[in-house]
């Protein structure tokens, strides 16, 4: 009788150690899955930085484009008035 709660003890032992690694690796999985969330969530929110840069960039090229064109017309303009 004595054997067998050695045994059962032993069992209870090896189970309690499985449980325990277990508890370890869903604590380490569930780490790893919020520092990917985390990951995920700058990248989405650089994603949005750099598209409001490439925004602000192609407003500047607009302007840009349209004060050189503005010029270029009114320097016409003022060859052709002074013919």
């Amino acid at each position: 009788m004595e054997a067998r709660v050695s045994a059962l003890e032993r069992t209870v032992i090896q189970h309690d150690k499985r449980i325990g690694a277990l508890e370890r690796q869903q604590a380490a999985t569930e780490a790893t899955a919020a520092a990917m969330q985390a990951d995920i969530r700058e990248a989405k929110e650089a994603a949005q930085h750099a598209a409001r840069g490439i925004d602000s960039l192609r407003q500047w090229m607009l302007a840009t484009i349209a004060t050189v064109a503005t010029g270029m017309l009114m320097a016409i303009l003022n060859s052709l008035m002074g013919r």
